[in-house]
């Protein structure tokens, strides 16, 4: 985290405010505009920082916090360490020790911010007191999303939904659409050779049917009694 807070503090003296006039910058937007920029702010360091530990094959999520009134206020990454969420704030450079040893989660911190905020550094803003937190905006997308989130409770349960961060699944923005272009790639192919299969078949049918076309049988007049 140290590593993530020193290259964005850097970079942000010397982009901030300034814009990377890119096709892939402005619409897929990889974690190396976000790395080179900081121009997301929290949102910056946090996917910088959970691009780093998914590297390190450390899992990880985004924790939206409510600030206000609103959610995504502050962003703040939670990973998972001996099989428990720590939370880890990159913007203030940021973690929470428990009162009996080891690194506390979102949860900790919310359920005890008098203790914890004495561990805030002398510039941390104080309104970012880890009130309410949620893991995914479900009403961004209206009827898709909302319909993503009752599958989602249905086969994994409403609370794991609830902490489910889509934002995790798509950090890897190259590597999803190139799988996606693969996945494509290879449906259309299929779709060009069924129908080539069935092109030939029918003129193979055609062809046949010039060699050795049907001869019709006419009908024997009927017989007059």
């Amino acid at each position: 985290m140290r590593l993530t807070y020193n290259l964005e503090q850097s970079r942000l003296a010397i982009f901030q405010g300034k814009q990377v006039d890119a096709l892939k910058s402005q619409i897929i937007r990889p974690v190396t505009y976000d790395l080179m920029t900081g121009n997301g702010a929290c949102g910056s360091y946090a996917f910088v920082l959970s691009r780093m530990l998914n590297e390190l094959g450390v899992e990880t999520r985004f924790a939206q916090m409510k600030v206000g009134n609103e959610y995504g206020g502050h962003i703040i990454v939670e990973a998972k360490s001996n099989d428990k969420w720590v939370a880890l704030d990159a913007s203030y450079d940021l973690m929470f020790r428990k009162p009996q040893g080891g690194f506390a989660s979102f949860n900790d911190v919310k359920e005890n911010w008098n203790y914890y905020k004495a561990q805030t550094p002398a510039n941390y803003d104080q309104s970012y007191n880890y009130s309410a937190v949620r893991y995914t905006n479900w009403n961004k997308i209206p009827v898709i999303m909302p319909a993503l989130k009752g599958i989602l409770n249905i086969t994994i349960g409403e609370k794991a939904a609830n902490e489910f961060s889509l934002r995790s699944i798509f950090l890897k923005k190259f590597d999803i659409l190139f799988k996606f272009t693969l996945v494509f790639y290879i449906l259309f192919t299929l779709l060009l050779i069924r129908l080539f299969k069935r092109q030939a078949a029918e003129i193979e049918n055609f062809r046949v049917s010039l060699m050795f076309p049907k001869r019709t049988v006419p009908r024997q007049a009927a017989h007059v009694a």
